[in-house]
């Protein structure tokens, strides 16, 4: 009755806004640890070929890393939901086109943009993206979905959890 509470990855982590760790699925010891976000990551979604990680953000960021050889480096930044007029709104949903060289997101006011995954720019015209073919479809419109729990995906002998926190 009076045993002491064992201290899970939730506990250790309960006051860091904004932390991504990398599990290792078969023990789950983490493998790597990333704080580059201000605030919760929302969302989490793999490129087609497994080689990069997006990672969408209460603070209006997507975050892209590298997922290859267990690197999680971070390549770049996709600021247009932080930029956007009206100011930032946290990153709902984050979706690849099948080639892994788009991303489209949208955030909570609704508003839905599209970054190269190469260089996180903001996708000026309608013409690089209208033919494109998106591996799912996600980020489509205007939702309004608050997450409160652990977002979590396995891939290639690895577990990613994006640590959501109030």
């Amino acid at each position: 009755r009076d045993q002491p509470r064992s201290r899970g990855l939730g506990d250790v982590y309960k006051r860091q806004a904004g932390v991504l760790l990398i599990l290792n699925k078969d023990d789950l010891s983490v493998l790597h640890q990333a704080t580059d976000a201000k605030k919760p990551f929302t969302c989490l979604a793999y490129s087609p070929d497994g080689s990069a990680l997006a990672c969408g953000s209460e603070d209006g960021v997507v975050y892209l890393y590298s997922a290859l050889n267990d690197s999680f480096e971070l390549l770049c930044k996709c600021t247009g939901h932080a930029e956007a007029p009206g100011g930032a709104a946290a990153v709902l949903h984050v979706d690849f086109d099948i080639t892994g060289d788009h991303l489209r997101s949208n955030d909570a006011a609704g508003r839905l943009h599209f970054h190269s995954a190469i260089d996180g720019s903001v996708e000026q015209s309608n013409l690089d993206i209208r033919d494109q073919e998106w591996c799912v479809h996600w980020a489509l419109g205007p939702t309004h979905v608050q997450v409160q729990a652990s977002v979590s995906l396995s891939v290639c002998g690895w577990v990613c959890v994006g640590i959501l926190l109030a």
